[in-house]
């Protein structure tokens, strides 16, 4: 602290030579004293030397700082007077370092909850990750480097804000082969995220006190992203064959019904032909659009995938959303809208203006990932990796699991549902098994009418090895909880 020696030294601010910067420590202290009115607007500084030598620092250093404190509007230098405090409105000097600041807003809030729900796990169990241990480096390397090495002008522009055409193309004749989706590559959208999809389709399909129907239990950040666009979200209860499509009737104002048909989330149904076929005919009858959310169908392991639904409706009424987040990983930071025609012209002009553009170079190289057939060699090598995965894991748990925790083996994706009884608190649970180095996500969160206890786990991220004896523990201390 500097003492005060004269009157020169009225004020006082912290000052530690062995604490960094010694420029931006005077420059801080000095403001703030500023702002803080305990240098009112006139005073006038002791001479750069005399500051220099009062703190033990170089005349140069408490120069700089004088000098960004003017430039700033701080500081008054003119010769003759000296340095003085300048003159500044009672507004600008109120307390301005001690407040606190505006509080979030709500929605800032609901999307605050959502990431503090994504802690940084370990491997097991941790559902929506993929093997980042297989994923094809090499091949991947390869074809981002080319397109590095490859600038041409429209890499470099705001051009394509949409996508890029070449990756347009790969993926309209990659989706057909795999998921029987219809559309031509002007009707797709590429954006960094499937939350950056979600966000573009309710900006599109709705207007604020709109409703958008929900699957209950169903995937917690759509929902986060549907509220905070000022939506009513309506929970729709989801059994054995998906989404029940008849508890759409009484919804009011409907105008968007999201669902993962393929592999619903949390509980890993597939929804039924005659389901799916009802949900379609609701939406035509209400004019309402539906958003397929086909996060990782791909990955089947008793049949081939799924066909889409928006194969099913033509493409006409559905909003296809995709991702290579498990596909490839999380990394990528590639997801696609694949939207009716006449939606995706304004679909892509609500992503261009949100600014939830992708690398043209990084797509340039998923497209060539695509067309060289890489892509298809990796599902087709992991599909098998993550089935004897799923495998060792339902195994290990059916064996080890107290009496009325029960688990089903799912018939694709990467995570599976450990059900439980009515009284545990699978919150509690979650936090035991991170204190075990497990991790889980609880399933009474992802319920909104009536929540439900149980465990989410994830089982492509862990080596195969490692599943077994991991599952043991966490049956060890389920157990206890029971």
């Amino acid at each position: 602290m500097v003492q005060s020696g004269s009157d020169d030294y009225a004020w006082a601010f912290p000052f530690d030579p062995t604490a960094g910067n010694r420029e931006r420590q005077i420059y801080r202290g000095l403001r703030d004293a500023i702002l803080a009115r305990r240098l009112a607007p006139g005073a006038r500084l002791p001479a750069t030397r005399r500051m220099a030598e009062r703190l033990g620092v170089s005349r140069g250093t408490v120069v700089a700082a004088y000098e960004q404190l003017a430039a700033e509007g701080y500081l008054d230098a003119r010769t003759g007077r000296g340095t003085i405090v300048a003159a500044m409105s009672d507004v600008a000097l109120k307390s301005l370092p001690t407040t606190e600041g505006p509080a979030p807003s709500a929605r800032a809030e609901t999307f605050g909850r959502a990431a503090a729900n994504n802690p940084p796990w370990p491997r097991c169990f941790r559902p929506g990750l993929p093997s980042l241990a297989d994923f094809p480096q090499k091949e991947w390397s390869r074809c981002l480097a080319a397109r590095a090495r490859t600038l041409r002008r429209d890499d470099l522009s705001y051009h394509h804000a949409d996508g890029l055409p070449l990756l347009q193309e790969a993926l309209a004749g990659h989706l057909n082969r795999a998921r029987g989706v219809v559309a031509d590559p002007g009707q797709i959208v590429i954006v960094p995220s499937a939350q950056a999809a979600f966000d573009a389709i309710v900006l599109c399909c709705t207007d604020p006190g709109d409703t958008v129907a929900v699957e209950d239990p169903g995937y917690p950040g759509a929902r986060h992203v549907f509220a905070a666009a000022a939506a009513n979200v309506a929970p729709v209860p989801v059994d054995n064959e998906g989404l029940v499509a008849a508890a759409l009737e009484g919804v009011e104002r409907l105008r968007l019904i999201a669902v993962t048909p393929s592999h619903h989330y949390p509980t890993g149904v597939t929804m039924t032909l005659r389901r799916r076929l009802a949900l379609l005919e609701a939406a035509r009858r209400r004019g309402a659009v539906v958003l397929e959310d086909d996060y990782d169908s791909e990955f089947r392991y008793a049949e081939r995938p799924i066909a889409s639904l928006q194969g099913i409706d033509g493409g006409r009424h559905v909003v296809y959303v995709g991702t290579f987040s498990k596909l490839l990983a999380p990394g990528i930071r590639i997801a696609f809208i694949v939207a009716p025609p006449r939606l995706a012209a304004r679909m892509a002009d609500i992503t261009a203006a949100l600014g939830q553009v992708v690398s043209h170079h990084v797509q340039a190289a998923v497209a060539d990932f695509i067309n060289e057939g890489y892509l298809a060699a990796h599902v087709g090598r992991t599909r098998p990796l993550y089935a004897a995965k799923r495998d060792a894991l339902v195994a290990a748990l059916r064996t080890h699991l107290p009496e009325g925790a029960t688990v089903a083996a799912p018939r694709g994706g990467l995570q599976l549902l450990v059900r439980l009884p009515d009284h545990v608190d699978d919150l509690r649970l979650v936090e035991d098994l991170a204190d075990a180095d497990l991790a889980a996500v609880p399933l009474s969160p992802i319920c909104v009418e009536t929540p439900r206890p149980g465990l989410l786990l994830g089982f492509a991220l862990p080596h195969l090895e490692e599943i077994a004896p991991a599952a043991q523990r966490l049956a060890a201390i389920v157990a206890r909880r029971m």
